[in-house]
């Protein structure tokens, strides 16, 4: 801890992210955790560390862009610095989106003063960057997500805390509609390019998605859950159902993988990928997304 964090002041933290971002990825990761290890000084200031969160999330978005084209070029397995290095980057993403949950508590106790969305638009950010993280720690080859479901389901439960009783607060659930889709496929069965491409493509049509609190009926096959306080990521209720004292979220599909049925007819109705707007891959990654998520295999 530097002179300057332990008198409270965030002025070292402020300069680096003010700074230009390195193209040496090794540099900029190593002092984004450095960074990040200042701002968890607890006599910085709650205002303090709400600025500086806002600003390490642009900045950690920049270096995702930047490292995933470093990790598809390398192809896996990883060498051992790379796999390294991501679990670095994965590691402070992680920390980076605990930063946004504390701040969501500061403005939850009256530390901060609360604004219009604030907490709906905190949760999201925090939750957009566990999806960063969720699609990288794949392309490093499977790479470990420490507390990130936790995490997720606590920003979320705070967005919608925030957006009053009854109501769904779009940013938080969006996001984590966004993260869920790309968590429900078996990640590990796809090529790094493949990835990518699934999570854009799931992305544009994650808001067909439906997230509750109350089990679905039987007949529902695209579902899926999560235990909210565990690390494990979605589970389908046709391999797994959850115990009875879980506090749990339920994750339907089914609207989404009609969308997904209707791009393949119309793809093999003759329509051109570009008019589709499904960029370069084959007809045969949709098909397989979509036997894995509407009837996911036992």
């Amino acid at each position: 801890m530097t002179a300057a964090t332990e008198n409270g002041s965030t002025a070292v933290i402020l300069d680096w992210l003010a700074s230009q971002p390195g193209s040496d990825l090794f540099e900029e990761i190593g002092a984004l955790s450095h960074h990040l290890d200042l701002l968890a000084s607890p006599v910085i200031a709650a205002a303090q560390q709400h600025r500086c969160i806002e600003l390490f999330h642009s900045r950690s978005l920049r270096i995702a862009a930047d490292l995933k084209p470093r990790l598809i070029e390398a192809g896996l397995p990883l060498e051992r610095l790379l796999h390294a290095l991501a679990q670095q980057f994965i590691d402070a993403l992680i920390s980076t989106a605990q930063g946004f949950l504390q701040t969501v508590r500061h403005v939850q106790s009256g530390t901060i003063r609360d604004q219009p969305r604030l907490i709906e638009t905190l949760a999201a950010r925090g939750i957009r960057l566990l999806a960063e993280t969720y699609e990288i720690s794949h392309l490093a080859g499977g790479a470990a997500t420490p507390s990130l479901w936790p995490t997720a389901v606590a920003l979320f439960e705070a967005g919608n805390a925030a957006a009053g009783e009854g109501a769904k607060g779009e940013s938080a659930l969006l996001a984590l509609k966004r993260l869920a889709a790309i968590a429900c496929i078996q990640l590990q069965r796809l090529s790094q390019s493949e990835i990518v491409w699934t999570r854009d493509y799931l992305d544009r049509i994650a808001t067909l998605i439906q997230i509750e609190d109350l089990a679905p009926d039987n007949t529902d096959t695209a579902c899926f859950w999560i235990a909210c306080d565990s690390d494990d990521s979605p589970q389908s209720v046709l391999r797994k159902t959850p115990t009875s004292t879980a506090r749990t979220l339920y994750i339907s599909l089914t609207a989404l993988t009609r969308r997904i049925a209707e791009h393949l007819s119309r793809f093999e109705a003759g329509q051109p990928p570009r008019e589709l707007n499904l960029g370069p891959q084959p007809i045969a990654l949709l098909q397989r997304l979509y036997r894995e998520l509407a009837v996911p295999a036992k």
